[in-house]
């Protein structure tokens, strides 16, 4: 006949919550790294493409003159609608 020792129950129940615990912490780090490498990359690619532009004033100079020349053309070839004022997009 087997007596049920308390102790090795309590140690093997200890046990299991320790081994529970330790797999949690493995998954919640490894999840946060991942998190962490993808929002320094995202971050990395943000600032590339930002930097890549010009500074905004030259860009939106560059935006009107691009509409302007645009414009131009097409009052060139009678294209341009009659009611059209000559900054209205600008």
């Amino acid at each position: 006949m087997n007596l049920i020792n308390p102790e090795q129950i309590l140690f093997e129940e200890i046990s299991a919550m320790i081994e529970r615990a330790k797999r949690t912490i493995y998954t919640q780090a490894n999840r946060e790294s991942v998190l962490l490498f993808w929002n320094i990359g995202r971050r990395v690619n943000d600032a590339e493409y930002w930097t890549a532009l010009p500074p905004k004033a030259e860009f939106e100079q560059k935006i009107k003159t691009i509409l302007s020349e645009t414009r131009e053309r097409l009052a060139r070839r009678n294209l341009l609608l009659s009611g059209m004022k000559q900054n209205e997009y600008i």
